[in-house]
């Protein structure tokens, strides 16, 4: 409840956020429809870009023709269409190297300078191409060309951001965002994002913590100045975040530690992703980047969604695991016997451990411990530990203690390489970052088995898991299951 002292505060930021209208209001896209709606956008961007080159091929060819100036070639439509299609081609393909999809600037000029380089360099790489083809070409036409090129891709560019805009606004595309501060900083940001809807931000809100900005209307950076947004009084509270319904907030501009700490309990509390400047980042997560209109920002990184590799990991791991289990039955059955002999119990200790998105499992080992050890504790860090059996030792020095994993990979419960899986009570006590190791399908090798750190406790590791997570591909796995196979002997 409101006290009198804040009444007028509290007051002022409901009617600021029922200000903010429809634009808060309106139901955001699902994360896959988003995806779908990016997709289609980068499409028609590189289909706009493409076609406005062959165009400008085809205009250089008729300026050339109609301007009766210089060594006079004829050159067959058919000719004039196959060098617009390549030319048109490698004009994309350089943009896209320029990174000229991936975000864009207010002023529009980082734009215009990668159309300009993409140009200039498909000229230069199409002019020795041509001297060289031994077939008569004009200089004329290459100078049509170089000055055709990029003024029907401006053209085509300014068509194509009233385009993306309409898209997006048609289809609500991009994540509601909370900016912080209303500062200088802060309206840049503002501005980019309403010039760039493929970065997926639309800006809803400023929120200060001066009182003086409160109610304030701020608006786009540019000669109409048509949208605006509002400045609310801080500070941003979980209710606040699910009132406005944002998925992101952009600190602008570096709050105070007790501030900051605020703002990272309510993100963290409703679920909204964090923009700061790399001068405020933390060590508890891996970040990646994203530039707007200059101003870098870093972001916990999220997992990548691979699922053509996941599917042949799958298909690898299968086929892989049966044909070893196939292979190595002799020695299973030949360990199997030495277990047995060693000391009472079973062969095979089995074991709750939790797998990807937290789901629980029963992982498969050779019994390397007596049977009065405890089921879950902390693993052994030196061989000399009592907890394990004469044939354990040697076992565990070798990593054979691991081969009846190759079931739980049968199963899917696990895969070859991946993050090793944990007891639930370590998972536990996860911090956000170690329970990003969650997400991927855990493993019998790995980066950390690999490492000077296996002496330690995987969750003491997790720089090596968050690798992974983020960088994993099929060749990686194969360099890990090289690696695995050459150096196996280095277990505890």
């Amino acid at each position: 409840m409101a006290t009198p002292a804040n009444f007028e505060r509290t007051a002022s930021s409901r009617s600021g956020i029922r200000a903010i209208g429809s634009i808060a209001s309106t139901p955001r896209l699902s994360e896959r429809d988003s995806a779908t709606v990016a997709l289609w956008i980068g499409v028609l961007e590189r289909l706009l870009d493409f076609s406005a080159v062959v165009l400008a091929v085809f205009l250089a060819d008729f300026a050339y023709r109609v301007s009766h100036v210089g060594r006079r070639v004829s050159y067959p439509a058919a000719l004039i269409a196959m060098v617009a299609v390549a030319f048109a081609g490698l004009c994309v393909l350089l943009l896209e190297n320029f990174g000229e999809y991936k975000s864009g600037s207010l002023l529009g000029v980082r734009e215009t300078e990668r159309i300009l380089r993409a140009t200039s360099y498909s000229i230069s790489l199409a002019f020795p191409v041509a001297y060289f083809s031994g077939q008569a070409y004009s200089r004329l036409l290459f100078l049509f060309l170089a000055i055709g090129a990029p003024l029907a891709l401006m053209v085509e560019r300014q068509i194509m951001v009233r385009l993306t805009s309409a898209i997006c606004r048609a289809s609500n595309f991009g994540s509601p965002a909370l900016i912080y501060g209303s500062g200088r900083s802060a309206r840049k940001v503002f501005s980019a994002l309403l010039r760039s809807p493929k970065l997926g931000f639309r800006p809803v809100a400023f929120v200060d913590d001066d009182d003086a900005m409160s109610g304030r209307e701020v608006f786009e950076a540019s000669y109409r100045r048509r949208q605006s947004a509002k400045v609310l009084p801080g500070p941003i509270t979980a209710d606040l975040l699910r009132e406005l319904d944002v998925s992101t907030i952009i600190l602008s501009e570096p709050p105070s530690d007790p501030i900051s700490r605020s703002i990272f309990a309510a993100a963290e509390e409703t679920g909204v992703s964090v923009l700061l400047p790399p001068g405020q980042i933390g060590d508890e997560h891996s970040y990646e980047y994203l530039e707007i209109d200059g101003c870098l920002f870093a972001k916990a990184a999220s997992i990548p969604q691979m699922r053509l590799y996941d599917a042949a990991k799958r298909s690898f791991d299968l086929i892989v695991s049966a044909i070893l289990i196939v292979l190595l039955a002799p020695m299973l059955v030949l360990l199997s016997l030495l277990v047995k002999l060693s000391s009472k119990g079973p062969v095979l200790f089995v074991q709750q451990r939790v797998g990807r998105r937290g789901t629980t499992f029963p992982m498969f080992k050779f019994r390397s411990m007596y049977t009065d050890a405890p089921a879950y504790a902390f693993s052994p860090l030196k061989p000399e530990d009592p907890r394990i059996t004469p044939i354990g030792r040697f076992l565990r020095r070798t990593s054979l203690d691991e081969l009846p994993q190759l079931l739980n990979v049968l199963r899917g419960d696990m895969a070859l390489v991946g993050p090793r899986p944990e007891m639930p009570f370590i998972v536990k006590s996860y911090t956000p970052a170690q329970r990003r190791r969650l997400e991927v399908t855990p493993g019998i090798t790995g980066l950390w088995q690999l490492s000077a750190d296996r002496a330690y406790l995987i969750h003491e590791n997790i720089e090596y898991d968050l690798y992974y997570v983020r960088n994993r591909s099929f060749f990686l796995d194969l360099a890990i299951l090289l690696h695995t196979a050459i150096f196996a002997a280095r277990g505890v």
